[in-house]
């Protein structure tokens, strides 16, 4: 399985890049590679795949991604999910971390047609199954196998409208009040009107109207924060944020986030002292400055939502009114 596996990421590398891999992407693939090895996940990879195949085969749709799994270049390049992750700055350490290594589940949506004849086979290989009602606007669709392009104007236009992404008063009014300009936006909207982070919604629209008004508490933050216009809506931000400020690799920085999220004392006390160190360590941070981006991650550790399920999720939403508007 892990020969199986690796062939067809290389072999669809070589479709996507032929002889002109870029170096970020290859690093990416060697590294997941290594830790799907160190785990022994290369099974579940491979029914994962096996699965998706046979699905597909069938006729039934699959959602383009769901869930922390879109945050791996492997499931890419295997086609369990559509997006590429570098794309998008999605972490494969949200699906597996070498720091905890526990069995990883597959997360995928399929058209309800197709729920009651793979349910069961699901459930034996271990995968999570969702249904994606979504994907039966795309059932009949005659374009529905075709490659889209992005960031169309109209389209983003048209999801500004979407009311699939709206179920309070509040959360209407941040969405007509946001000018959807790329993908990202419908992302982290759809992320932000959630209950606990929505009473940022106005702050948000303001940053983005704004955006040279943005205060960051530290400069390194906005390499990271610059796209969601100052907000730590992620869990990718927080753990990259975390990563930047003290150095600290992406698994251990998601260590940390976990910390804070487990609300268990001990753990967030030591946590805590692992970061002020690695802010004073790695960057010369004051302690005051390193105290209050701890505040602030600790904040958004109680919100933080997954990166990779929203732009999953808006992606999904991009394609459906993309091939709405252009129905011929």
């Amino acid at each position: 399985m892990e020969q199986i596996i690796k062939e067809m990421c290389w072999r669809k590398l070589d479709e996507l890049f032929g002889d002109n891999v870029p170096p970020k992407i290859r690093e990416r693939l060697e590294y997941e590679l290594e830790i799907i090895k160190l785990g022994g996940f290369f099974r579940q990879y491979y029914d994962a795949c096996t699965f998706c195949d046979q699905v597909r085969n069938a006729g039934f749709l699959i959602a383009p991604g769901f869930g922390d799994c879109t945050g791996s270049l492997v499931a890419y390049l295997c086609e369990i999910t559509e997006i590429n992750p570098l794309e998008y700055g999605l972490l494969f350490e949200c699906f597996i971390n070498q720091g905890r290594m526990i069995e990883p589940t597959f997360q995928i949506a399929i058209e309800p047609q197709g729920h009651s004849a793979f349910c069961r086979q699901a459930m034996e290989l271990s995968i999570e199954l969702h249904i994606s009602p979504e994907l039966n606007e795309l059932v009949n669709h005659p374009r529905k196998n075709c490659k889209i392009p992005m960031n169309n104007k109209k389209t983003l236009t048209n999801l500004g409208c979407n009311k699939i992404f709206i179920d309070s008063a509040e959360a209407a009014q941040i969405w007509s009040k946001c000018k959807i300009e790329r993908l990202t936006d419908v992302a982290a909207l759809w992320a932000l009107c959630r209950p606990g982070p929505i009473r940022f919604g106005q702050e948000f629209i303001k940053n983005k109207r704004h955006p040279e008004s943005i205060q960051y508490l530290h400069p390194l933050q906005k390499d990271v924060l610059e796209e969601t216009y100052g907000f730590m809506i992620y869990r990718e931000h927080i753990i990259k944020n975390i990563s930047i400020l003290t150095g600290l690799p992406f698994w251990e920085a998601d260590l940390i986030r976990r910390a804070i999220s487990s609300c268990k004392q001990a753990d967030i006390d030591l946590a805590h002292q692992k970061f002020i160190a690695g802010c004073r360590n790695k960057n010369n941070i004051s302690e005051d400055l390193a105290e209050k981006l701890w505040d602030d991650i600790s904040i958004w550790s109680r919100y933080g939502f997954s990166k990779a399920h929203a732009i999953a999720f808006a992606w999904l939403q991009y394609k459906i009114t993309y091939l709405k508007i252009h129905a011929k």
